[in-house]
């Protein structure tokens, strides 16, 4: 391959990486907009839902239609209604305070154990009960909140939830934003 092949190759690649480079940016920009729910939707996007046996696809049209949406998802999913048929895979129950237990919590009183082998048990059973714990009020507030946004139909709260379930990273499906793409170009 010449020199000048090469050149042009390099540079298309260059020109290819900073497009795609622009993307993500934006891409970014938009995710970020999403979570200060600073977004405007200024065309029709489509909200994709990624859940347990297939993926829906859903038209917004503005933010109204996010939110509305947004509200009759959290609805269908965690609602808590017998007729919804949610197939049993979204179950939000309030969860159970972890019984108190019989620890030593402060480590004055665990520095002052006869052995080793005792204060490190004791080390172990505070740190899972203080993990038990957090859990507890991390699951308490995320079910005080979607109980909140239903009981005041707060669709703006109700994308806040499920946009932050669907980027925890846990077994909550996903959800994204897509713009849709309605400009077409024929040569």
């Amino acid at each position: 391959m010449s020199f000048f092949h090469c050149s042009i190759f390099l540079i298309l690649t260059q020109i290819d990486i900073l497009i795609f480079y622009a993307m993500l940016k934006n891409r970014e920009k938009e995710q970020t907009m999403l979570k200060r729910r600073l977004l405007t939707i200024d065309k029709p996007h489509v909200l994709v839902l990624h859940e347990h046996h297939g993926t829906r696809y859903l038209l917004v049209q503005n933010e109204q239609d996010l939110y509305r949406l947004a509200l009759e998802i959290l609805d269908w999913r965690f609602g808590g209604k017998e007729e919804k048929d949610n197939s049993g895979y979204y179950i939000l129950e309030s969860p159970e305070e972890p019984p108190a237990k019989n620890i030593v919590c402060d480590e004055e009183m665990i520095k002052v154990l006869p052995t080793e082998e005792i204060k490190k048990f004791a080390r172990k059973q505070r740190e899972t009960y203080k993990e038990e714990i957090a859990s507890y009020l991390r699951r308490k507030a995320e079910y005080d909140a979607v109980q909140e946004a239903l009981l005041k139909k707060d669709g703006k709260r109700a994308w806040k939830i499920l946009w932050a379930l669907s980027n925890a990273g846990g077994e909550d499906d996903p959800i994204n934003l897509e713009p849709l793409e309605t400009e077409y170009f024929f040569e």
